[in-house]
């Protein structure tokens, strides 16, 4: 059982223009306590048994965020942020009635980024630096650059940046499979690609190819039900993606192939497909109505869950969902949502089903 609130606020303002800029603040507050009954793996229990487990959190994230847009000229772009987090949270309970399983986590976040685009005739060029500080692993750099150029009716694009993700209050702290030893996620990202647009600026297609490179993955090792650090991972594909609109309708379709795998171990990398699709439909009704319909193609991808160890993938299955959403007025609008719509019986994670239907409606404010 869980207790859950997160609130926030945005203010905005073009002060000239060449500038503008908005600060954001938000808090998000969850207590919970868990009651995890023992797993057996077979009677009698073997070397995969899980012990039951109990545990109380709770987690307190306060952040906020500064972003600045200044274009001095038509050809040249700045975008720049500052943002600042702090983290509060603790975790104490016990494996099997007995063994003590207790967490405690205190850190401040400060980031600070820039990102320049010159634009021309023939193309653009970005180049752009994250610097982060945290109270636990000191200060990282994270630079990025990319461009693009017009070739005889083609744009062609070009992309290289690196990243760093701390490991989470869940992954540190969990009594069951956290490892409060995990360091930060490191990454290395190369694409390059084309975009053509077809039928008078009717049609878009693009394909783009990727390769991306992981240090210190974050991933679970069944063997020591845990979360590890992996030294190696690696990621590469390509996406094909075509969108279109005609009258009132906006359709869009996409394609990604991933061959994803950990490097110096036989383990598997779960939850991550090689095949994977999606179809997006936006209708412009009449009384200001909108509505979209959206179905994704999730392909076979390996798993492990301690009920069926003996399955190591998930089946194939498609999702669908459709949103209508109204618009009262130039402030007010609705939406009411339905997921999983035609209820397919499909499992996520290898031997839960899913719940089936699940529908959502909410109203927005905006000025």
């Amino acid at each position: 059982m869980a207790d859950q609130v997160s609130s926030g606020g945005t203010f905005r303002q073009t002060l000239t223009p060449h500038f503008s800029c908005d600060a954001r603040a938000g808090i998000f507050s969850r207590v919970a306590g868990d009651i995890s009954p023992a797993i057996a793996d077979r009677i009698p229990p073997g070397p995969s048994y899980v012990p039951s487990s109990t545990s109380h959190s709770r987690f307190l994230r306060i952040d906020t965020v500064s972003t600045q847009h200044y274009a001095p000229q038509p050809w040249l772009n700045s975008y720049s942020a500052l943002s600042w987090q702090r983290e509060s949270g603790s975790s104490k309970g016990n494996l099997g009635g007995y063994l003590p399983a207790s967490y405690g986590l205190e850190r401040d976040t400060f980031n600070a980024s820039e990102n320049a685009v010159v634009m021309g005739k023939a193309g653009s060029l970005t180049a752009g630096l994250n610097v982060q500080q945290s109270s636990d692993f000191g200060v990282r750099l994270s630079p990025r650059v990319g461009g693009s150029v017009a070739l005889r009716g083609y744009q062609l694009h070009l992309s290289y940046g690196q990243g760093f993700k701390l490991p989470s209050f869940y992954s540190l702290g969990n009594p069951l499979v956290g490892n409060p030893h995990l360091l930060p996620e490191t990454g290395r990202t190369y694409d390059a690609g084309f975009s053509h647009t077809f039928s008078a600026g009717q049609t878009l297609a693009s394909l783009t190819y990727f390769d991306n490179r992981y240090g210190n993955l974050i991933d679970f090792s069944p063997t020591l039900f845990k979360l590890v650090n992996r030294s190696s991972a690696f990621a590469r594909g390509s996406d094909l993606d075509l969108a279109s609109e005609f009258r009132r309708v906006r359709a869009g379709v996409s394609v990604t192939y991933v061959d994803a795998g950990l490097v110096g171990t036989s383990d598997r990398l779960r939850d991550v497909p090689r095949w994977s699709e999606a179809l997006h439909l936006r209708m412009n009704l009449p009384l200001r109505l909108v509505a979209r319909v959206d179905t994704t193609w999730v392909g076979r991808r390996f798993d492990y869950q301690v009920p069926v160890p003996a399955i190591q993938t998930v089946p194939r299955y498609s999702l669908t969902t459709i949103t209508v959403q109204q618009t009262f007025s130039a402030h007010v609008s609705g939406h009411l949502r339905f997921e999983n719509a035609w209820n397919s019986h499909y499992q996520e994670f290898v031997g839960f089903p899913s719940a089936g239907i699940y529908t959502t409606a909410g109203f927005s404010y905006s000025r």
